[in-house]
């Protein structure tokens, strides 16, 4: 009897001291996983990150740059001014952008003679934008990259004669080779020579 009675005692010491050690891992705000005996952090969880009205291109590159798969950058109402290259490399794939009702990429007058975005990365999309080229030289977006999908947009005043420039221009060299991307549900229109090419230029 006095054995049981021990035995009862142990499991109730057990018992409070792994209490408090849940307890105190709770407060500290870390994950208990009894899967892990290590505890080893979580790894960076997708995040949704907005860019205010009367941004420029560094702040824009600054948001992608820090991006992972799957983080969606959403860009307010306004006017976003373009002065250099949005670029999306290789390796630097599956994230989305996204504008809300009235947000407007523009290219700022006479800043660049490129488009306004390079994709070289793969899974990227660019959902609900309107880009305005400001009839400026070159195309309003080059994908050069695999799998991506322009959609719901808008994209107009692409190029002039000094430099042609197509609205969307789908790349067809590269190694790997462009292919499998998507353009569904945009109006790509008023861009200087076509609005949607699958030829380099």
């Amino acid at each position: 009897m006095k054995s049981n009675i021990t035995i009862g005692r142990y499991a109730i010491i057990l018992f409070a001291i792994f209490s408090v050690s849940i307890s105190a891992c709770k407060k500290s705000g870390k994950k208990v996983n009894p899967d892990n005996d290590s505890n080893e952090p979580d790894k960076k969880e997708n995040t949704v990150t907005y860019l205010d009205a009367n941004s420029n291109s560094t702040d824009f590159q600054t948001l992608l740059n820090s991006a992972i798969a799957g983080d969606v950058i959403i860009l307010k109402e306004g006017s976003h001014y373009i002065t250099t290259p949005i670029r999306l490399p290789a390796g630097k794939n599956n994230i989305t952008i996204r504008g809300e009702k009235g947000a407007v990429i523009r290219k700022a007058p006479n800043t660049f003679n490129a488009a306004a975005f390079e994709i070289t990365g793969n899974y990227n999309t660019i959902d609900l934008i309107e880009l305005d080229g400001g009839n400026l030289p070159e195309a309003g977006i080059i994908i050069y990259g695999q799998h991506n999908t322009i959609s719901n947009s808008k994209i107009h005043n692409c190029g002039n004669n000094a430099a042609l420039g197509a609205g969307i221009l789908i790349h067809n060299t590269g190694t790997p080779v462009c292919s499998f991307n998507t353009v569904i549900g945009c109006r790509v229109y008023y861009n200087y020579m076509v609005g949607v090419s699958q030829n380099g230029h």
